[in-house]
C-alpha cells in the first residue's frame, strides 16, 4: 500500500559554513531563510508560513536571549508565533521534530524549522 506523506519538507537553505567573523547568528540565520524561499518560489512566506521553531544552544555566545522572536524578526516573518527550544547539540533537531509535530497535529499547515543556522521549510 503506498500513502501519501504526513510531513514534507519543501525547502531548505543554509549559510556559509566557516569562522563569519562580525556576523550574528541571525544574520545567519536570515541568510540561509532567503536561500530556503528563493529555492521555493511557490511558497509565499507571509502569507504560508505560520509558526517558527527555532534550535538554539545558548545564550551566551552572543548575549542573545528571546532568540525565537528574534530569527522571526530577522527572516522577515512577523507577526507569527516563534519557539524556540534547546537541546545541546540536537537543538536543530528538536525544532525540526517539533515543527514536524505541529503540522502532524493539524495545527499548522506550513512551518518553519532550523537551527544552528539552517532553517527548513
Amino acid at each position: 500500500m503506498v500513502r501519501k506523506p504526513l510531513v514534507s519538507i519543501v525547502s531548505a537553505g543554509l549559510s556559509k559554513f566557516g569562522k563569519r567573523k562580525g556576523m550574528y547568528g541571525r544574520e545567519m540565520f536570515a541568510q540561509a531563510v532567503r536561500e530556503a524561499f528563493e529555492r521555493c518560489p511557490n511558497l509565499d512566506p507571509k502569507r504560508d508560513v505560520e509558526a517558527l521553531f527555532v534550535g538554539h544552544m545558548g545564550e551566551s555566545f552572543e548575549h542573545q536571549g528571546h532568540t525565537g522572536p528574534t530569527m522571526l524578526d530577522w527572516a522577515g516573518l512577523l507577526p507569527i508565533p516563534a519557539v524556540r527550544m534547546e537541546s545541546a547539540c540536537a537543538s536543530s533537531g528538536a525544532a525540526l521534530r517539533c515543527g514536524i509535530f505541529a503540522v502532524l497535529s493539524g495545527m499548522h499547515d506550513v512551518v518553519g524549522g532550523g537551527g544552528g543556522m539552517s532553517p527548513s521549510f
